[in-house]
């Protein structure tokens, strides 16, 4: 088999910037009109473009119980500490909460609009209540949106007997915040407050407490006109607590009997009654006119 003659190596040269910058260029602005388009799409569904989109979102999100979805805007705008916000799973606990809804009319000012709506609640009532939408222009292709002015949230104040490290609403254990707990006007009393929407709320001691409520503290929020709802909760001790002051008391007499010396600080003495107190005093030297 013949030698192959070796071919000769050309030498390759990397092409120039000159060469290079039209693909490069059209391959940059394809991008850039791919993210415009994308972003354009998100922004079209995300905007609220009709007087009555948020009023919708806005009730959807409590007919989900997303409570503190919407209550945390609000308490970021009010930087507000005093007012607690609680859980999602209490507000869905309320029985009378809104379960559905219908935009009834809508009728717009200008940059304004009222959107009538009907909604039904838990309990099966019907309320028609107005929103208030304002329109917010902006710049930019399809950026102009409605937002809506107020949500139908008020204060939940709950005046207790004493502070407490936790309570049950709607049957959901929730701890106060501590600088949501106020002084109240008489000595230990302190008067709780949390952020609360339309339904019902129960006010109570959770059930692994060692107090026990005597009356629960019961309201509800009207969406047609909310108003501050003042509640109060009583409490005693409940026989979880009394169970554990009696075991407390039988380890203390316990520990007493078995020491080998009597503690008379940390053991408990029984209290002498007076014909007892008598027996046990010494006679004193008689008088010259007792032996007469």
């Amino acid at each position: 088999m013949e030698n192959q003659k070796s071919r000769p190596v050309v030498n390759w040269q990397p092409p120039s910037w000159r060469s290079l910058r039209k693909p490069l260029l059209l391959i940059l602005a394809g991008v850039v009109v791919v993210v415009l388009l994308w972003s354009t799409v998100i922004n079209f569904f995300l905007v609220s473009r009709d007087p009555q989109s948020p009023v919708e979102a806005y009730l959807s999100q409590l007919e989900r119980g997303s409570a503190r979805q919407v209550l945390a805007p609000l308490s970021i705008a009010n930087n507000d500490p005093t007012i607690q916000i609680l859980p999602n799973s209490v507000y869905r606990n309320s029985h009378d909460r809104p379960v559905g809804h219908e935009v009834v009319s809508v009728s717009e000012r200008g940059t304004q609009a009222d959107v009538q709506v009907d909604v039904r609640m838990g309990d099966g009532q019907t309320h028609r209540v107005t929103y208030t939408v304002d329109k917010l222009v902006s710049t930019g292709f399809l950026n102009d949106t409605w937002q809506l002015n107020d949500v139908d949230d008020v204060m939940v104040g709950v005046k207790l007997p004493a502070a407490v490290d936790a309570l049950s609403v709607n049957g959901q254990t929730v701890r106060p915040d501590a600088a949501a707990l106020r002084a109240a006007d008489d000595g230990a009393a302190r008067t709780w407050q949390f952020e609360g929407l339309p339904g019902s709320y129960d006010v109570a001691m959770p059930d692994d407490s060692y107090l026990l409520a005597s009356t629960h503290a019961r309201g509800s929020i009207n969406i047609s006109d909310p108003q501050t709802l003042p509640l109060e909760l009583s409490f005693k001790p409940s026989p979880r607590m009394w169970e554990a002051v009696d075991r407390e008391i039988g380890v203390v007499i316990s520990d007493c009997e078995n020491g080998r010396r009597l503690d008379l600080d940390k053991c408990p003495a029984r209290a002498r009654g007076p014909r007892e107190r008598r027996r046990n005093q010494k006679p004193r030297n008689p008088t010259p006119c007792q032996t007469v």
